[in-house]
């Protein structure tokens, strides 16, 4: 049952961002308890939903594409989440809402998450394209770059996709995608990973994605391209951002 009339959405984001700096001891106590090797490269994505009952509560707290290997973290931000009280006057009934916690680098900002603007293409164009050319290089990183994001369309539809199969908190955060220059200028071993909250469907249209593209052909040998990309989460409520020192 959700009740949209108490203006808890508000509530709980105002009630996340004062537990922000607690959920971000959580992160950083279970980075430094990692290997160095198995510490997460971009951060970390958790979802949840949260049951808030008539009197504002957080409680049955679920986690949503729970992986094991942050077991540890869970369950320290779990009782963390456990201590978020939201009340609103005239509240009926319990009231479910998805919360995402963002656990990102600070060198991170807002303006590297894909969008289909023009103006955005534009920007990121802007920013490398004084890039000196590398001799040394099969592929120039310039038109690397401007082939992959040029083809953000594709890789947004994908995204859109698999937005549109599940219910939220909705997948957020970065994807890897890797793929061979060939000589003829041609893509192959296009592939795709990350969160498992993404999918294995969105993972197989990326890399349909990357079959389609092509680059200029390559100076002395085939290149072997690693690229991330990001997207954005689409909800309003419950989106913590905890910024970690890099």
């Amino acid at each position: 049952m959700v009740n949209t009339t108490t203006g808890r959405e508000v509530l709980l984001n105002a009630s996340l961002k004062y537990h922000t700096p607690a959920l971000r001891q959580c992160y950083e106590a279970w980075v430094a308890a990692l290997n160095e090797e198995d510490r997460p490269r971009y951060g970390v994505v958790l979802y949840y939903r949260v049951n808030i009952t008539r009197v504002g509560r957080v409680i049955a707290l679920e986690p949503v594409y729970h992986t094991e290997r942050y077991r540890d973290l869970h369950r320290c931000v779990s009782d963390r989440l456990s201590e978020v009280w939201v009340t609103a006057a005239g509240a009926q009934v319990d009231q479910f809402l998805p919360v995402t916690l963002h656990f990102s680098k600070r060198k991170i900002g807002d303006d590297t998450y894909l969008s289909r603007s023009d103006s955005w293409l534009e920007d990121q164009l802007s920013r490398i394209k004084d890039k000196e050319k590398d001799a040394e290089a099969f592929c120039q990183v310039y038109h690397v770059y401007e082939v992959v994001i040029r083809s953000r369309d594709g890789f947004l539809d994908c995204y859109d996709k698999r937005v549109g199969d599940v219910l939220p908190p909705f997948p957020y955060g970065y994807v890897d995608v890797t793929f061979r220059v060939r000589l003829d200028g041609s893509t192959s071993h296009g592939r795709a990973f990350g969160e498992e909250a993404f999918g294995e469907e969105m993972f197989q249209c990326m890399g349909e994605v990357l079959s389609e593209m092509r680059f200029d052909e390559p100076e002395g040998g085939i290149c072997v391209i690693n690229f991330p990309l990001a997207f954005q989460a689409v909800e309003t409520t419950g989106v913590v951002h905890v910024e970690v020192d890099d």
